[in-house]
C-alpha cells in the first residue's frame, strides 16, 4: 500500500489487540526493506525485527526520506528524499528521486524530482514502469532524469488517498477517503488501468477505509474507527469482511504496508503507547488468509509509506518455456499459433544467450513481450500475460 494526502492531516490509529505470541507467519522468500525514522535504508527480519544496515540516507542537507517501492526483477528501490535550502530568497524545498541497488545499498541515481509533489511510489513489475500517485493523478516516473508525464488525471478531491498497484492486470486501486469527521468519512474505491490511463470508479465502502494492500489480486484494509479493523474488502460490493481487531485509542500506525505475496502477509508499523506516553513500535505480521497477527518489536519506528517487500523471482529458460507450455494446456493461452511462436522465441533468445549475444538475446525477448502485449486480454489470459512479461524482463537482465 502506498499513502498520499490531499490535504495536511494529523492521524491517530488506535492499538492493535494481539493474540498471545504464535509463530511468524511463514516469511516466503524474499526481503522487507525499510526506511527507518533515523533515516537509515534497511532490511528487516519480520520475525525478530532486527534491522540489517543497507545504505545511510543521511546526508550534509538532512534530508527527510520516505516512501518506498521495489523492482524485483532488476533489483532496484526507489523512493523520494526531500530536503531544504536555503538562498538570498528564503528557503528552497527540493525533491530527489533515488535509485537504490538492492543488493549491495548502492545509489545509482538521485535526480531533481519535478512534476509531482509527494507522490507514493508503485513499480509494475511486467513492465518495469515506475509510478506515483501525488493526490490528483497517476504519473508515468523516469527515474534517470526525474521527470514524469500524467497518465490519469483524477477529478475527484479526496483528504487520503491509499493506493496499490497489481502487477499481473496493470491496474491500480484508489481508495479515496472524503473530508470530514469520523462519524461522517466515507471511502470510495477507483481503478485505473497504468497503461490507458482508463478511470473506473468502484463501489463505496461499507466502511471508511484509511489504508489498502493488495494480496494476489485480493484487496485488505484498515478501517477509520470508533474501531480500526483489519478486513478484506470485495472490490464489486464494497463490502469488508472482519479479520483482525487493531485496537484502541492508544497506538499509531504509519502509513505504509508491504505485503508478502508467497506467504500472504502483509507487514504493517505500529507504534503503541506506554504508561509514559512514548510509543514503542512493532512489526505486526497479518496473516491475510486466516486473520492472524504476531509481531516483533523494532528498535524504531518507519518513516510514513517507507516499507517494500522484494519476493527473489528466479527464473530460467526452462521454467519461463514451462509457463507458456502450461498456459497452452489450461486454455489461458487459447490459440496453438501464438503459443508456438513464443516458444521458439524463447528457444532463439535461449541460444543467443548460451552464445553471449545478450544484444541480440534482448531484442528477441523485447519480441516477446511485444506479441504477449499484443495478445493479453485476447488470446492470452491478462494474468498470465502478466507472468510471461516479468518472465521475459527476468531472462534478459540475466544475461550472459
Amino acid at each position: 500500500m502506498r499513502r498520499t494526502f490531499g490535504v495536511l492531516t494529523a492521524v491517530s490509529l488506535v492499538a492493535l489487540a494481539l493474540a498471545s505470541p504464535a509463530p511468524a507467519a511463514a516469511s516466503g522468500t524474499g526481503t522487507l526493506f525499510a526506511i527507518t525514522g533515523n533515516q537509515q535504508l534497511v532490511s528487516v527480519d519480520p520475525t525478530s525485527g532486527a534491522f540489517t544496515l543497507l545504505t545511510d540516507l543521511n546526508t550534509s542537507d538532512n534530508p527527510q526520506s520516505f516512501d518506498l517501492a521495489s523492482d524485483p526483477v532488476i533489483h532496484r528501490l526507489y523512493l523520494i528524499g526531500a530536503f531544504v535550502t536555503f538562498d538570498s530568497g528564503g528557503p528552497v524545498f527540493h525533491q530527489n528521486l533515488l535509485t537504490v541497488d538492492s543488493r549491495t545499498g548502492a545509489i545509482l541515481s538521485q535526480p531533481d524530482l519535478t512534476g509531482t509533489a509527494f507522490p507514493a511510489l508503485m513499480v509494475d513489475a511486467s513492465t518495469g514502469d515506475l509510478f506515483g500517485f501525488d493526490g490528483r493523478a497517476l504519473v508515468k516516473i523516469n527515474p534517470t532524469a526525474g521527470t514524469s508525464t500524467v497518465v490519469a488525471p483524477m477529478t475527484t478531491f479526496a483528504c487520503g488517498n491509499s493506493v496499490a498497484l497489481d502487477s499481473s492486470s496493470g491496474l491500480v486501486y484508489l481508495a479515496q477517503e472524503s473530508c470530514g469527521s469520523i462519524e461522517t468519512v466515507t471511502t470510495q474505491l477507483f481503478t485505473i488501468n497504468d497503461k490507458s490511463g482508463a478511470i473506473t470508479p468502484g463501489p463505496g465502502l461499507d466502511r471508511p477505509v484509511r489504508q489498502i494492500a493488495l494480496d494476489s489480486g485480493n484487496l485488505y484494509g484498515v478501517t477509520e474507527g470508533p474501531t480500526f479493523d483489519y478486513v478484506a474488502i470485495n472490490k464489486t460490493t464494497g463490502h469488508t469482511t472482519f479479520l483482525a481487531n487493531l485496537g484502541d485509542g492508544n497506538s499509531i500506525i504509519q502509513f505504509g504496508t508491504a505485503t508478502n505475496e508467497a506467504s500472504h502477509t502483509t507487514f504493517i508499523d505500529v507504534g503503541t503507547r506506554d504508561v509514559f506516553g512514548n510509543f514503542n513500535d512493532s512489526l505486526v505480521s497479518m496473516d491475510n488468509l486466516t486473520g492472524h497477527a504476531t509481531s516483533a518489536a523494532l528498535a524504531t519506528g518507519f518513516s510514513g509509506n517507507g516499507m517494500a517487500f522484494e519476493p527473489e523471482i528466479v527464473v530460467t529458460q526452462a521454467s519461463a518455456r514451462a509457463d507458456v507450455t502450461s498456459a497452452i494446456s489450461s486454455g489461458a493461452i487459447d490459440n496453438a499459433g501464438v503459443g508456438k511462436s513464443l516458444l521458439s522465441l524463447l528457444d532463439s533468445a535461449a541460444r543467443a544467450a548460451a552464445q553471449g549475444q545478450c544484444k541480440t538475446a534482448a531484442n528477441i525477448y523485447q519480441e516477446f513481450i511485444n506479441q504477449v502485449n499484443a495478445q493479453s486480454g485476447k488470446h492470452i489470459a491478462t494474468a498470465t500475460a502478466g507472468q510471461l512479461l516479468i518472465d521475459a524482463r527476468a531472462l534478459s537482465a540475466s544475461c550472459p
